[in-house]
């Protein structure tokens, strides 16, 4: 609500103010940022016709920012404006509020200028947007947030400043093992992204009572690594694990998103096996290298097939935990050549991953025949459950390997009018 000036009051008017916060007249004409000097006149608006009226109002005078006369206050200046972090660690869809604050070079107060900057920008607002000093987390990577304004403090101006501070959008995707066991405890790794500018220390916990994350370290930008605890008496259901940094100026951190942690009292049964990815590699008088680095052979044609699994219980829901990992093989029709079988390891990695490496090669480009067949039947089976969590019927080609999951009826996969070579 507008209050009446009446005859003899006196008023201040903030230019500064005017211009910094970018307020239009009826016109809609705005002052210009780099205004220095100029003259100004108030007029009594109440006939709409916007001239000096008899009885009404009426100023007119001259002003002036740097450098200007009494009864301006001279300038004393400012510390370095500081965002009051050095850098942002969110997570997706989380926001900072973090004001900037300067110091008053004449009585060293420290005071909030975020209403000085007009310009807020973020380096990638694919990663986080930045708006009226709102950072918020869009999606997990780096990038920068900017402001730019022109800093008014105790009645002084600065030249106009530029900041610029580092973001750090981070996210938690899995957690393995899961389920927890009640009375159990291990190595722990927490998937996610963005971790590798998270700040120690680290903090782990979980929304219940009864589990315990401790030494929680960054490993990669993918992988936090800790060890855990479920107490013999933890109930069973589902607990939020969140992800805390210290930040990096030792001050305030962030919190990742909460990840829903399954807690039970009986082990999940490995039930199936899922492809998660199976990617295919030729040679022509290359290096062969097998698909866990650990083999290679110089100067090989033909191809290879580096195929990853996930162990999955009754329902299909991944299981994030290690297991011993059994494969065995048949020959179902050997065709005219002899394939190349090669298990990466017997072991899964923690999240319940598996690599098996299905390869032809030879020694020359002649070595595989043009009409190249051989079928076999490969069924894996994992700790915790005697029968086969995967069975596949496998046909090598001249150029390529087919593979078909017999899984439901293993006794499909025999030489006769499906599977044979000649």
């Amino acid at each position: 609500m507008r209050q009446a000036i009446q005859p003899g009051d006196q008023m201040w008017v903030n230019l500064a103010s005017v211009i910094r916060d970018r307020v239009p007249d009826r016109k809609g004409n705005i002052l210009p940022s780099d205004v220095s000097f100029g003259a100004y006149d108030l007029r009594d608006l109440s006939t709409g016709l916007g001239s000096l009226m008899p009885g009404g109002l009426a100023l007119d005078g001259t002003f002036g920012f740097r450098g200007a006369p009494p009864p301006y206050p001279p300038c004393c200046g400012t510390s370095s404006p500081d965002w009051g972090v050095d850098s942002f660690d969110l997570t997706v869809d989380d926001v900072s509020l973090d004001p900037i604050y300067a110091t008053d070079s004449c009585n060293g107060d420290s005071e909030n200028i975020s209403g000085s900057f007009s310009d807020w920008w973020s380096g990638n607002t694919s990663i986080a947007t930045v708006t009226n000093k709102a950072v918020t987390g869009v999606s997990a990577g780096t990038t920068t947030a900017n402001a730019s304004g022109v800093i008014f403090l105790d009645g002084c101006f600065e030249d106009p400043v530029q900041l610029q501070t580092s973001i750090t959008v981070f996210r938690v995707t899995n957690v393995a093992p899961s389920p927890l066991v009640i009375g159990t405890s291990g190595a722990m790794a927490i998937g996610g992204s963005g971790f590798s500018s998270l700040q120690p220390p680290l903090s782990v916990t979980l929304s219940g009572t009864g589990v315990k994350v401790t030494n929680p370290s960054v490993t990669n930008d993918n992988l936090i690594s800790a060890t855990y605890s479920v107490a013999s008496n933890t109930a069973a259901g589902s607990q939020s694990l969140v992800v805390s940094s210290a930040g990096s100026d030792g001050g305030q951190g962030a919190n990742s998103n909460p990840f829903a942690v399954t807690i039970t009292a009986t082990p999940p049964i490995p039930v199936s096996a899922s492809i998660d990815s199976n990617v295919p590699q030729a040679y022509a008088n290359q290096t062969w290298t097998s698909c866990d680095g650990s083999q290679s052979t110089k100067n090989v044609y033909g191809y290879q097939n580096c195929v990853t699994y996930q162990v999955n219980d009754k329902n299909g829901n991944p299981i994030y935990q290690n297991f011993t990992i059994t494969e065995a093989v048949t020959v179902v029709d050997p065709g005219n050549i002899t394939a190349n079988l090669q298990t990466a390891g017997n072991a899964s990695n923690p999240t319940g991953q598996f690599l098996d490496d299905l390869k032809l090669i030879g020694p020359s480009s002649t070595a595989i025949p043009a009409n190249a067949c051989e079928i076999i039947k490969q069924a894996f089976t994992a700790s915790g459950n005697a029968n086969p969590i995967r069975v596949n019927c496998i046909q090598y080609g001249p150029t390529s390997v087919t593979i078909t999951d017999v899984s439901s009826n293993p006794a499909l996969c025999v030489k006769g009018t499906t599977y044979h070579c000649n």
